[in-house]
């Protein structure tokens, strides 16, 4: 048994003082699963989702890198996590790293997040870094790349079904949402008792998780066009989140709504695309035209003790 520890011990010291090969080679390059990270449609203020890249040393000798870095250093809009470091010594966002060792024939994974600031921009504008990779005195670079958008945000705290916390007010009566920058919801936005909202030709409504409108007593007027329809969807845009259901809630009309109106929009991505849960009476609840409701992880229009009326409008998983 002493035999056997001492053998153990000797190969568990061989094990640790075993050397690393390293080359010095500056044309010993690295090799990138991308030479572009985009991200496209970034709200400003809201954090994309994680792109990863891979980063893999092809040679029979390791590497060791001698700075991987932002070039915007603090001043850079995007994150960066190498490896499972995302924060330096100080806790501080990391961006930049050094003397970081790929050994032959293996890889790190760097994961990339952007946060776009507000500009006054009503367009999509661009946001551009770059990770510089420093090895053997030789540069190499990984473009990374935002297309950001303004927003109008409209959040209001608080829960449809609870009657001791429910949403405040933070709509203006006879509110009207125009085209010219999207519009983003956090919470259960309210129309109140009374009141409008007008949703204009062109105009993008984009929803967080849990997110809806509810006309509670007043109407909803959205009044696309057949060149300009009213988009409503989650404010997820990156391609993965294209086609996924229940990103979203659902436009309500509740008991007390009249006057509704639903034209040219295309609804998608949600629970219930609309839900109409009022007393019919002589008038409609809701007129619904030349729309698209789809792709809803529930139900598509939902009517409980409603009139709808609805013309030249589909409604699909």
């Amino acid at each position: 048994y002493i035999y056997l520890s001492v053998v153990v011990l000797f190969l568990f010291t061989l094990n640790g003082c075993t050397k690393i090969n390293y080359t010095s080679d500056p044309y010993s390059l690295l090799e990138f699963s991308e030479d572009t990270l985009l991200f496209d449609s970034v709200f400003t203020t809201i954090g994309s989702v994680s792109f990863y890249l891979s980063v893999k040393n092809p040679h029979d000798e390791a590497l060791l890198i001698d700075r991987i870095e932002l070039e915007d250093g603090l001043g850079s809009e995007y994150r960066i996590n190498i490896d499972g470091q995302g924060v330096d010594e100080f806790g501080d966002p990391l961006t930049s790293l050094q003397d970081v060792t790929i050994l032959p024939q293996d890889s790190l994974y760097i994961f990339v997040e952007v946060t776009v600031d507000p500009t006054s921009s009503t367009s999509a504008f661009i946001n551009k870094d770059r990770i510089r990779f420093r090895t053997n005195g030789s540069d190499q670079f990984v473009v990374l790349i935002a297309y950001g958008r303004n927003a109008a945000f409209h959040y209001q705290p608080g829960n449809w079904f609870d009657s001791s916390n429910p949403p405040d007010n933070i709509l203006e009566c006879d509110e009207i949402w125009t085209s010219d920058l999207p519009h983003v919801i956090y919470g259960p936005i309210r129309v109140k008792p009374g009141c409008s909202l007008t949703i204009e030709a062109g105009a993008e409504v984009y929803l967080h998780p849990g997110s809806g409108i509810w006309v509670q007593g007043g109407s909803i007027h959205i009044e696309g066009s057949l060149q300009d329809k009213v988009v409503f969807q989650g404010d997820r845009l990156d391609s993965w989140y294209e086609n996924i259901p229940g990103q979203w809630d659902r436009i309500w009309l509740t008991p007390g709504s009249f006057d509704n109106e639903i034209n040219y929009a295309i609804i998608k991505n949600g629970t219930i695309g609309v839900h109409a849960d009022t007393v019919a009476n002589n008038n409609p609840t809701v007129i619904i035209k030349n729309s698209i409701i789809k792709n809803m992880s529930s139900i598509g229009l939902l009517g409980q003790g409603a009139k709808i009326e609805m013309s030249n409008t589909v409604i699909s998983k």
